[in-house]
């Protein structure tokens, strides 16, 4: 495991982080919803990060703070840390 730490990992391991997560239309429509998924995973390829949403997009973020990300044609991501 490399010693390099991340700048963001300064309040916990990021890859311990359980987030919730929504998508939201321009119209304020839920149109996906994600109760608990993990960072590394929401960032995948397979995942959100094919809408280009990066780990350096969501952190910093403490336990029970929401942070809002939009993804392009007035459609947003509302991310919230569960732990």
């Amino acid at each position: 495991m490399s010693a390099k730490r991340s700048k963001f990992d300064f309040s916990c391991n990021s890859r311990a982080m359980l987030l919730c997560s929504k998508i939201v239309s321009p119209h304020g429509d839920c149109i996906a919803h994600q109760p608990r998924i993990s960072l590394k995973r929401m960032c995948d390829m397979s995942h959100l990060g094919i809408l280009g949403v990066r780990e350096d997009n969501v952190l910093p973020l403490k336990v029970g703070q929401m942070k809002l990300i939009p993804l392009g044609d007035d459609y947003t991501l509302v991310v919230r840390r569960i732990r």
